[in-house]
C-alpha cells in the first residue's frame, strides 16, 4: 500500500508517519511533478493540499476525474474556504482535514481511503 503526498514541505512529517505505519509514501513538489512522473496510477491514494504551486489540489482532482483515473483523494489544508472544502467533498474526496492534522486522524483517514480503493 502506498500514498502519494504533495507538496514537499512541510509534510515530510506526515510522510514519515505514513512510512512508520508500514505504508509507502512519496512526496511531489507539485501536482504537475506528480503528473509528469507517470506514477499517479501507482498510488493507492493521494493526499493533497488545496493550495499548491501552479495547479491547486482541486484542479488536480478535477483533472484526474476527467481522465477517469479513479484514485481516492484526501485533502488537508490550513487556509481552504468552506466552498473549497464543499467542492472537494462533492467531487468525491474521501475526507477534508483541517491543519494541524492529528496523527491518529490522518492514519484513520488514509486507511479508510485505502480500503475504498480495493
Amino acid at each position: 500500500m502506498n500514498a502519494r503526498l504533495t507538496p514537499r514541505h512541510p509534510i515530510d512529517v506526515h510522510a514519515r508517519l505514513v512510512r512508520t505505519s508500514g505504508m509507502r509514501a512519496e512526496i511531489f513538489a507539485s501536482a504537475q511533478e506528480l503528473l509528469d512522473s507517470g506514477r499517479v496510477v501507482d498510488g493507492a491514494c493521494l493526499i493533497l493540499d488545496v493550495r499548491m504551486p501552479n495547479m491547486d489540489g482541486l484542479e488536480l482532482q478535477r483533472l484526474l476525474s476527467e481522465t477517469k483515473q479513479r484514485i481516492p483523494v484526501i485533502f488537508f489544508s490550513a487556509r481552504a474556504t468552506k466552498e473549497e472544502e464543499d467542492r472537494a467533498l462533492r467531487s468525491g474526496a474521501v475526507a477534508f482535514l483541517r491543519k494541524p492534522v492529528g496523527k491518529d486522524a490522518l492514519l484513520r483517514v488514509i486507511r479508510r481511503a485505502l480500503e475504498s480503493a480495493n
